[in-house]
């Protein structure tokens, strides 16, 4: 027989109190424990924080948990946030001072609430979010104003044949005349999602062709609507804009990983993101533009001029076998990280003592596709 509602309940929370209770004894052994935290809102505007704890286990390897999802009703305030973070803490069984890390974006209020937690926990390293600095690098550059006319056109376009049952219809068919592989839709470009403009205009250059034969066609379109098409210049811009930002998804991508520790790449990634934004003498003027706000952006948001030699990211590639010769920085700026390292580890040698034996044989602590994908960006950085 299934079991009733009741039954099914107590079933889920017996299992939920002994995973709770595994994790917590798991992170009371924890030497060091991160957390990453965002503010969200639900469908029925339910205001959330998510909590999420990353730690190295016993056996050496990378584990990443969900502490708490709470809701969070009360103010957004700096000194809500910082008592939320320290009680979901401790909650979970993690020592508060054993608090290793806190990524979190960029708001006004996370960076406040930064401050209170470094006021108390003067050895928490609080990291901003790359990923969340990286879309706004994005979003900047997006406003520019042919820039931001363009990706309205865009919507418009892509809105004609997505609320389209027949405009839909018919670039589904057309797709199949021109013999592609499989048929394809077109994406709305939404702004809270990552990524999301650079796959609207991937798939606008993919079904130009159909697309344009669609708008073209009387049967299927309105004489109205055929002015939504681009023109050439609008379609090399679409191109072009879609080929600059397709190496900052992928940095995206890799930052969002769950199964790599992406601080070590940070650096890396955006000088190599800088040299993918180098203008050339047969760039076209719209392209030259926006690879010199792209640059901008990103040399100001991640302070690359001059670089940190003290921040988390500097000292993480320090660390990182594929990065450790620090090869973007100058010599004398690379012996002084490196005796910033020996004086962090040297204030912290008890720390070390006490942590766990490896094992004899440790397993990597993480896979890295990136380094396996020939030709990424990634690989690329890795071999200088």
């Amino acid at each position: 027989t299934i079991p009733s509602r009741t039954n099914v309940t107590a079933m889920i929370r017996r299992r939920y109190k002994v995973l709770k209770d595994r994790l917590t004894g798991e992170l009371k052994k924890a030497v060091g424990v991160a957390i990453t935290t965002d503010l969200w809102s639900s469908s029925m505007n339910v205001s959330y924080a998510t909590y999420t704890g990353h730690y190295i286990d016993a056996d050496w390897l990378l584990r990443t948990v969900i502490l708490e999802t709470p809701t969070f009703p009360e103010r957004h305030t700096a000194v809500k946030i910082a008592e939320a973070t320290k009680s979901v803490a401790e909650r979970s069984g993690i020592d508060v001072g054993n608090l290793a890390g806190f990524v979190c974006d960029e708001a006004a209020n996370m960076v406040a609430a930064c401050r209170l937690l470094r006021a108390d926990l003067p050895k928490l390293l609080t990291i901003p979010c790359a990923c969340h600095r990286l879309q706004t690098v994005i979003r900047h550059t997006l406003e520019l104003d042919n820039i931001s006319k363009l990706l309205a056109q865009c919507r418009k376009l892509v809105g004609h044949f997505n609320h389209s049952n027949v405009a839909s219809h018919a670039l589904r068919e057309r797709q199949k005349q021109e013999g592609m592989a499989r048929t394809l839709c077109l994406v709305s470009e939404v702004a809270t999602r990552w990524n999301s403009t650079f796959a609207t205009l991937s798939r606008l250059d993919i079904l130009r062709v159909p697309i344009t034969a669609m708008l073209n066609d009387a049967t299927v379109t309105k004489s109205a609507d055929q002015a939504l098409n681009l023109n050439s210049a609008q379609w090399k811009l679409v191109k072009a804009l879609g080929e600059l930002l397709e190496p900052f998804r992928d940095v995206t991508n890799s930052f969002s990983s769950l199964k790599e520790v992406a601080l070590p790449t940070v650096l890396p990634m955006m000088l190599g993101l800088l040299e993918t934004c180098e203008e050339n003498d047969e760039d076209p003027m719209f392209l030259t533009t926006i690879k010199r706000k792209l640059k901008e952006e990103v040399a100001g948001k991640f302070t690359l001029s001059p670089i940190d030699l003290e921040s988390g990211e500097v000292l993480a590639s320090a660390l990182d076998p594929r990065f450790k010769s620090l090869t973007f920085l100058l010599e004398e700026e690379r012996q002084d990280v490196y005796d910033n390292l020996r004086h962090y580890f040297n204030a912290d040698n008890e720390l070390l003592e006490e942590s766990l034996e490896p094992p004899a044989k440790k397993p990597l602590l993480m896979e890295v596709p990136a380094l396996k994908k020939e030709g990424s960006l990634l690989s690329r950085l890795a071999e200088t």
